[in-house]
């Protein structure tokens, strides 16, 4: 685990609220998961709820989907 200062995790918690709030659910759930990375318990929480409603699935989609067509070039 990265070790991170409480306001850059803090500023990355916010940058992720506000992806959350205009409905970029993928970058909320990837700003989510560094700053769970970094070990926030807050964070931790909003990747569980947003696995559990399947957002974090699509988000690991799209890594992969990244990786493939990065392979194929």
């Amino acid at each position: 685990m990265n070790k991170e200062s409480p306001q850059e995790i803090l500023k990355i918690l916010n940058l992720a609220k506000m992806y959350e709030s205009k409905k970029n659910l993928i970058k909320a759930f990837e700003l989510y998961k560094e700053a769970a990375d970094y070990g926030d318990s807050l964070a931790f929480i909003q990747v569980a709820k947003m696995y559990a409603a399947g957002i974090g699935i699509l988000a690991c989609l799209k890594v992969a989907e990244i990786s493939k067509y990065m392979k194929n070039r």
